[in-house]
């Protein structure tokens, strides 16, 4: 008996502590806490959303800018490579017929003296894997071109070495010993233009200006094609 008093006494008292708490006010309460963070949180995600677009839209307008820049040079550059196989193209006619006395084989032959080289910039896409921001960019398509043009600019560059270890192992000491270069006139003419290591470098160099040219357009290309989806990528 005494044990199920006890119980009945314990059982009332939960309930009239029950009946002194504000539950209304303290139910308030807890919402407001909740939907605080809740809120919280969301801003928070907010402002870090934000900021990455902006981050985004920078990198993204800074690939425009340099892509543009790396366009123009290499439009120089190729308009310097068609230059230089426009007269690789005129002494190689000259030596295919054997025309020797033609005045141009002296103006045109120090062409083969001359490399192009096409000067890209990378600071964008080296600024951005340094900093582990590359994965802001999220659109796969947009990735893949940035990959694949800055790939190519450094293709490029290995391309380009073909023709100047041509000059260097090749042409420049054939003409070091064939030209005086004081008035760049041959030591001995008629021996120089009707020496056949004379057109077969004129041939040799044709064909690696035109594998450079090939090159060149390739990466416009590329670039070009890049450059339409920076545009799209910055109007969205």
């Amino acid at each position: 008996m005494k044990i199920i008093l006890f119980i009945k006494r314990i059982i009332r008292s939960i309930f009239t502590f029950g009946f002194t708490i504000e539950w209304k006010s303290k139910i308030i309460d807890l919402l407001i806490v909740i939907i605080g963070i809740t809120l919280a949180f969301r801003l928070n995600n907010w402002s870090e959303s934000k900021k990455q677009d902006s981050l985004l839209k920078n990198y993204v307008t800074s690939f425009n800018i340099e892509n543009q820049s790396n366009i123009e040079s290499l439009s120089n550059a190729l308009d310097y490579s068609q230059l230089q196989l426009s007269k690789i193209d005129t002494l190689r006619q000259i030596m295919r017929k054997e025309a020797y006395d033609d005045m141009r084989l002296r103006q045109l032959s120090p062409s083969l003296l001359n490399t192009v080289n096409y000067k890209s910039s990378t600071i964008t896409l080296e600024n951005i894997k340094e900093s582990g921001d590359f994965e802001l960019i999220k659109d796969y398509k947009l990735r893949k071109k940035i990959i694949t043009v800055y790939e190519s600019l450094s293709e490029l560059k290995e391309k380009e070495s073909v023709l100047n270890d041509y000059v260097k192992t090749i042409t420049r000491p054939y003409f070091f010993e064939k030209i005086r270069y004081r008035d760049f006139y041959p030591v001995d003419d008629e021996g120089m233009v009707k020496d056949h290591r004379y057109e077969n470098m004129i041939i040799g160099y044709g064909i690696l200006i035109t594998r450079q040219i090939q090159a060149y357009n390739t990466t416009m290309a590329e670039l070009e094609d890049l450059k339409q989806e920076l545009v799209l990528s910055l109007n969205n």
